[in-house]
Parts: structure tokens; C-alpha cells; sequence
């Protein structure tokens, strides 16, 4: 075999490589990326950040400084039951497998929430029967409408009683994300607000 032979061979297999990689949708300038670094992986992290109410934790997977976490509900204990259940009751499903452009990726995903507007509006059809249920649970006559903290008490209970049986939401976002210092950084927005906390993306 003569010298030039394994050059020749060698440069076909290099073609052959490349012809492979463009044919499979290989990026060399992805392949060195772990699988813990992934845009799957990252949203999975995230979305467990979430159930479990660890705000700082998922904020961390957010780029530029963008956060998720609800507004201060402190003092108002119905507020914070309304954002736990609607956590519990929250699940995901990967629509379509990210889409990279360079140091960008797009990833459709339906996330399914309890259906806080419709809880919402159950509550205050029925809020004459829930008063009266919660006095005659407390052995009181009456709910004073200037004591605030009474009525969130009342409103808690509402939520943790008819919160197993209400409806369920699903909203299909397209979830953005962004290559920055050796990570994947999911970009906030509006719709994945929307869609975590239980409201209906298309309404908005």
C-alpha cells in the first residue's frame, strides 16, 4: 500500500464523519455538554424546584436574574393555600424535544395546573354554604367582615376542601433557553408564569 493510502483513507473517514454528524444533527459545539446540562434536564430541575416551594432553587435556573416566585401573601393565609395547591396539583409533559440555535433552544411543553380562576369562582358561588359550614364548625354565630384574618381562615378552608376536586388547567407554552457561562438558563416570561400558577395562557 502505498504512503498516500492511509492519508486518503483518513480523509474519507473524516468526510464520513462530518456527513454523519450533519445527517444525525450533531453540533460539535454541543457535544461536550453533560447530560446534566441539557434543556430537559434543566427544566426537570426547575419544575422539582417548584413542587417542592423552593423558589430560590428555581430561580437559580432562570437567566437574568428573572424570578418565579408569587408575590408576598404574608398575612393572608388563603393566598399561600391557593399557591400550594396549585404546585401540588401541577405535572408536565415535553410537546417537542428543544430545538438549538447556537447558544439558544426552544422546547414546547403542556403544563397542566389546578384551574385557580374556576376554583376561584366555585368558592365565591358558594360562599353563603362555606360560611356556614366554617360557623357551625368554630361553634360561632357570625363572621365579622372587618376581621380579615377570620375571612382567610374561612377562605384556607375553602381552598384545602375543594381544591381535590377541582378542575385542572393544561396550557402548551414554548419554553426559551439560553448557553451562558457553561449553562442552560431557562427565559422567563409571562406564559410560564401564567401557566405555573394555575391561568389560562390564552387569556391573558
Amino acid at each position: 500500500m502505498s504512503k498516500k493510502a492511509p492519508a486518503a483513507l483518513l480523509s474519507v473517514i473524516l468526510v464520513l464523519t462530518m456527513v454523519l454528524c450533519l445527517c444525525t444533527g450533531c453540533d460539535f459545539s454541543t457535544t461536550i455538554i453533560s447530560d446534566s446540562d441539557h434543556p430537559e434536564i434543566v427544566f426537570q430541575d426547575f419544575f422539582n424546584a417548584l413542587k417542592q416551594k423552593d423558589f430560590d432553587k428555581a430561580d437559580s435556573f432562570l437567566a437574568d436574574n428573572s424570578t418565579i416566585r408569587p408575590s408576598d401573601n404574608s398575612g393572608y393565609s388563603f393566598m399561600e393555600a391557593l399557591v400550594d395547591v396549585s404546585l401540588d396539583s401541577m405535572s408536565y409533559q415535553v410537546i417537542r424535544q428543544p430545538e438549538y440555535d447556537h447558544t439558544a433552544a426552544v422546547m414546547r411543553v403542556s403544563i397542566t395546573s389546578l384551574d385557580k380562576e374556576m376554583l376561584i369562582n366555585f368558592i365565591t358561588d358558594h360562599m353563603e354554604q362555606i360560611l356556614n359550614d366554617y360557623m357551625l364548625q368554630q361553634g360561632i354565630n357570625t363572621v365579622d367582615p372587618e376581621d380579615h384574618e377570620q375571612l382567610s381562615q374561612v377562605l384556607t378552608a375553602a381552598i384545602l376542601q375543594y381544591s381535590a376536586d377541582a378542575q385542572t388547567i393544561n396550557n402548551e407554552i414554548d419554553v426559551n433557553f439560553i448557553y451562558s457561562d457553561n449553562q442552560w438558563k431557562i427565559v422567563g416570561n409571562n406564559n410560564l408564569v401564567v401557566a405555573v400558577f394555575g391561568g389560562n395562557v390564552n387569556e391573558k
